[in-house]
């Protein structure tokens, strides 16, 4: 089915045409308490088409998602109505080139034996109970082609652990769920600890006094923490200015260095771009900076400006600081656990409800909960990064990040 593709797009005389075809595998252990309840295994197999058109000074495209079991008809009329809905399209007009590349190679696929022993070795405190457990191992096989002759191959996978403990004393449930790509450098023990703990503590846990903090973000806040910075990096949001940032100027008070590195092990590696030009390293912000503007084939020609390839895996610099320096200080709030965490990406402005987070007090750390915490991150002119780095969702960077002065409402 692949040739066949591949010589039916030649035919039509297109612009530009991608081809990928994706198998994915998953499979599933399901736990009620620490006895297995079911194993599955999941299987899954299609074509991602993309066609690439000029018309009237315009380039437009359009992409189809082609089941595996397609038949040719169906393949060929899907084609064709792609083909037709890219006429439609009124991007400015822009070149893409017809060059050979040779690609890094990358494999960060997890073997299957991964799951089992991630089960295996995983030890639940006492002072909790296991309600449940849901382990996912994925694993996908990109092949890649386009019509200037280029084709790599890409695996990799990913561990999805989701728990649920239970206090021992009350009906308190606590679940959490995370995906790990480069599961040899987590901590899983550690996480498990935690997550007990924050079980039990939020048993005993306190409304904050409303006042300023230095707040210590750990864990889950991350993810999200500096989606502001990627937003305004990006040369789409030059070309539709709607970013705040300018190239080689200053952009933060914050000492904040952040890369796009795409062939580390993370869920977004990959060699080459959906159009097939090649990744590569590049710093997005240095000391506060903005070194590079991220602007793919498109927007660097719109923008004029050098291309960087697409944004890789978005790697925040680590500190200095020890975690435990971090949080030593005197009134210092450590937030753990959020309800949702946004921050709005246009202006910087982020907000959560707490659902448990420590006060050190006297040289002991108070459980808290209820109330929020609210900021705006262009208020800040210095961040405190932990040395310790933590890799987990799309987030790899410091393990904490502490911000002084930040608004809790008891």
């Amino acid at each position: 089915m692949i040739e066949r593709i591949k010589s039916y797009l030649d035919s039509l005389n297109l612009k530009f045409w991608t081809l990928v075809q994706l198998q994915g595998s998953r499979d599933e252990i399901y736990t009620v308490g620490s006895e297995i309840e079911s194993i599955r295994k999941v299987k899954d197999s299609f074509f991602v088409i993309n066609v690439f058109v000029d018309h009237d000074n315009y380039t437009g495209n359009s992409g189809v998602k082609l089941p595996f079991r397609s038949s040719w008809e169906e393949a060929k009329a899907l084609i064709d109505k792609s083909v037709k809905n890219a006429k439609h399209i009124k991007n400015p007009f822009y070149r893409i080139d017809q060059e050979k590349y040779k690609y890094q190679s990358v494999n960060n696929s997890i073997d299957v034996s991964a799951i089992n022993h991630l089960r295996d070795i995983i030890t639940v405190p006492n002072s909790v109970d296991l309600s449940s457990s849901e382990y996912f191992l994925n694993n996908f096989k990109e092949t890649f082609f386009n019509s200037a002759g280029n084709s790599y191959e890409l695996e990799r996978g990913s561990i999805i652990l989701d728990k649920v403990f239970l206090s021992k004393d009350h009906e308190v449930e606590s679940q959490f769920m995370l995906e790990f790509a480069d599961i040899d450098h987590v901590d899983i023990d550690e996480l498990v600890k935690n997550q007990a703990k924050f079980t039990v503590d939020s048993l005993a846990a306190t409304l904050p006094v409303t006042g300023r903090y230095k707040v210590v973000f750990t864990g889950e806040v991350l993810e999200n923490f500096f989606d502001f910075f990627r937003f305004h990096a990006l040369g789409s949001n030059f070309y539709n200015k709607t970013s705040i940032f300018k190239r080689d100027e200053k952009v933060t008070d914050m000492d904040l260095t952040i890369h796009s590195q795409p062939f580390i092990k993370g869920l977004d590696t990959r060699p080459a771009d959906l159009l097939g030009y090649p990744m590569k390293d590049f710093v997005v912000l240095e000391n506060g900076v903005l070194k590079n503007i991220i602007v793919n084939n498109r927007y660097s020609q719109y923008l004029q400006i050098p291309f960087t390839g697409e944004l890789g895996n978005f790697v925040i610099e680590p500190g200095k600081l020890s975690y435990d320096d971090m949080i030593r200080e005197e009134g210092t709030l450590v937030v753990s656990k959020i309800s949702t965490f946004s921050p709005r990406e246009l202006t910087g402005d982020f907000s959560a409800e707490i659902r448990l987070a420590y006060l050190n007090k006297d040289g002991k750390q108070i459980p808290l909960k209820g109330g929020s915490f609210s900021g705006n991150l262009r208020d800040f002119k210095e961040i405190f990064l932990s040395k310790e780095v933590a890799k987990f969702n799309h987030y790899i960077g410091p393990k904490a990040v502490a911000l002084e002065g930040v608004s809790v409402a008891g």
